[in-house]
């Protein structure tokens, strides 16, 4: 071939399959990104292994265009490339490589088309948001209504299930906040964590028409969030999305969500606008903060929660959200360990931060609920009850303010008032145990047994045993023995630890008068438990001695069992009205009314509740 035949650099790469090549190599590397990026999070590899996947394949592509321009692919195997002194001998074998090509690039297409309009679940969705099925839905619930279920934790590193579950808990504060739009509770809702329930199913349960759930994957500064909503008659999707953002756009898109969301049910809540303002500038106390929730709300890891808290309010004083959870934290933590958690100095952190609270958000439902609790324990029953009352009145998403109003009621003596307000607690949040429990302590001291028993029950079922405890304690006090202790060993199932523990007590309950010292050598977790072996005298001693020193802490566990049918002499005897009086009860009586069927009495002994009027 002459030299003014022979062929520019651009024809010689084409006639060579540079290009084919380099077209190759970008579609299989890409792909290998993809599924590396898939597949890696799921075998436990740390974050650097994607980046790794992408360091060597740039390495390898100058690599490949190199040996494509030395080496060609023939039907008799690799070769060198011809010189284009050979070109008329034999034709480049570029067949296979255009099969490559066209393999490949079908392989992209399919998996951009499934990962934009597939409905698989998990972070393999659209890339957009697409809106299917606009009419309203017709399923368990009202059509205007909806769950948020805890956003699955895609992230390598399992501590980022908090942020995971903290960034669907804060679009379904958002949705909360629209009238027209009935959330279930946060509590019920995130107890189907990590299961395998349908969604129909886990729609029932709620009593909701729609259903939105999704995936978070946190690595470094960068997130990606998945959410579909999903309509719980047809389990079709409604809408679904993927974010791809920097994680100082996390407030950014929570309102997205929660905007794609209103506008998805436009025919049931029609136009309207959702704003978010960020609680917090500061990402690192935002995320401490998520993970500090987290842990209150679980009833867990009560130390690092509040460390995580304290963190968040150091970082930044005026995240107000983080005030009202350390308040909640503190205040709630001794009940729950006594042994690690001192009560006077744990309500005194509650107090400072519920004030800090209060002047960042005064109208938090939270904030009157934890104020009324604080109220209580001062002995100003009267304001504290009123704080309760607007607190559950406020329509918080948590259901504690409203199980607290209802506690301040049940241990007031206000047991009517208190079934009502148990029954709306447990209306809201239908899948937690302390609502039931406490519905069922009320029921019995309503004389409501069989309605009281079976909520005792679901309660044991979602994990709160108290209530079986209290009814087991009720059947002993009527001298129904064998029923009690039958109803304790259930509640405590097969543990050993439980078993030894609760060994004297059933022992005490069978035999009261032959237990002796093995009665005594009892750790007894609440002084009700002297109720159980019919010792009321040494109950109403030890209530009345800590009254006097001003010792009587957690209230609710002192006098939850006297309301009950069964220890009607313990209520009226003259100790219990004055420990009454020195927790602020009598004050509360003489301004609001004694207790159901109960009035004054004067007795030789000092004044007492006569609540002769309850009898049948």
């Amino acid at each position: 071939v002459s030299e003014s035949k022979r062929p520019g650099l651009f024809s010689e790469l084409k006639r060579r399959n540079v290009f084919r090549v380099g077209a190759a190599y970008v579609v299989v590397g890409w792909l290998l990104i993809e599924v590396s990026d898939t597949i890696f999070p799921r075998l436990g590899l740390p974050d650097w292994a994607v980046t790794l996947v992408i360091a060597l394949l740039a390495l390898g592509f100058p690599v490949a265009l190199i040996l494509s321009w030395a080496f060609e692919l023939t039907p008799e195997g690799v070769q060198r490339t011809v010189s284009i002194d050979d070109i008329g001998a034999r034709r480049p074998g570029a067949g296979p490589l255009d099969w490559v090509i066209a393999l490949g690039i079908l392989v992209v297409i399919g998996i951009f088309v499934v990962d934009r309009f597939g409905v698989g679940s998990g972070e393999q969705m659209s890339l957009q948001a697409t809106a299917v099925e606009p009419e309203a839905s017709r399923g368990t619930g009202d059509a205007g209504s909806i769950a948020v279920l805890a956003f699955t934790n895609m992230s390598p590193d399992p501590e980022n299930a908090y942020f995971a579950e903290g960034i669907s808990e804060e679009i379904l504060n958002i949705l909360a906040d629209i009238e027209e739009l009935h959330v279930a509770s946060r509590t019920s809702a995130f107890s189907f964590r990590g299961s395998n329930t349908p969604i129909p199913e886990i729609a029932q349960a709620l009593d909701v028409a729609h259903v939105l759930e999704g995936s978070v994957r946190k690595q470094g500064n960068r997130v990606r969030i998945t959410a579909q909503l999903i309509r719980a008659d047809t389990d079709g999707h409604v809408w679904s999305d993927t974010y791809d953002r920097e994680l100082v756009d996390i407030f950014e898109v929570q309102e997205e969500i929660a905007q794609s969301i209103t506008d998805a049910l436009g025919e049931v809540l029609g136009t309207r606008q959702v704003s978010v303002t960020a609680p917090t500038s500061d990402l690192d106390a935002y995320e401490r903060f998520l993970r500090g929730r987290a842990r209150f709300h679980q009833r867990i890891e009560f130390a690092e929660g509040i460390e995580d808290l304290e963190f968040a309010v150091s970082q930044d004083p005026s995240f107000g959200q983080a005030w009202v959870y350390l308040a909640a934290a503190n205040y709630v933590a001794p009940g729950y360990d006594a042994d690690t958690f001192d009560y006077v100095a744990m309500r005194a952190n509650a107090n400072r931060a519920v004030q800090r609270a209060r002047s960042l958000l005064p109208g938090d439902a939270m904030v009157r609920a934890i104020e009324a609790m604080l109220r209580a324990d001062d002995a100003d029953q009267v304001a504290a009850l009123e704080l309760a009352s607007e607190a559950a009145a406020m329509r918080p998403q948590d259901s504690t303010p409203v199980l607290w109003y209802g506690l301040s009621l049940y241990v007031a003596g206000y047991v009517t008032e208190a079934v009502s307000v148990f029954e709306r607690a447990v209306e809201r949040d239908p899948l937690v145990g302390i609502n039931h429990g406490s519905l069922a302590i009320a029921y019995l001291a309503a004389g409501r047994e069989q309605e009281a028993e079976a909520h005792a029950r679901r309660a044991g079922e979602l994990g709160w045993i108290p209530g079986l405890w209290v009814y087991a304690i009720d059947l002993a006090g009527r001298d129904e023995r064998e029923r009690a202790v039958t109803v304790l060993r259930e509640a405590f199932g097969e543990s050993i630890r439980q078993r030894e523990s609760i060994a004297p007590i059933l022992a005490a309950i069978l035999d009261p008068a032959g237990a002796g010292m093995l009665v005594e050598r009892a750790t007894w977790r609440t002084p009700e438990e002297f109720l159980v072996i019919g010792r009321a005298e040494e109950y109403l001693d030890l209530l009345a001695a800590n009254a006097a020193a001003g010792r009587l802490y957690n209230h609710v566990g002192w006098l939850r069992m006297t309301w009950l049918p069964a220890f009607r002499d313990v209520r009226e005897d003259p100790r219990f009205f004055e420990a009454a009086r020195s927790i602020g009860l009598v004050e509360l009586w003489e301004q609001r009314g004694y207790p159901d069927g109960c009035t004054r009495a004067l007795d030789a002994a000092g004044d007492r509740l006569d609540c002769s009027g309850g009898d049948e």
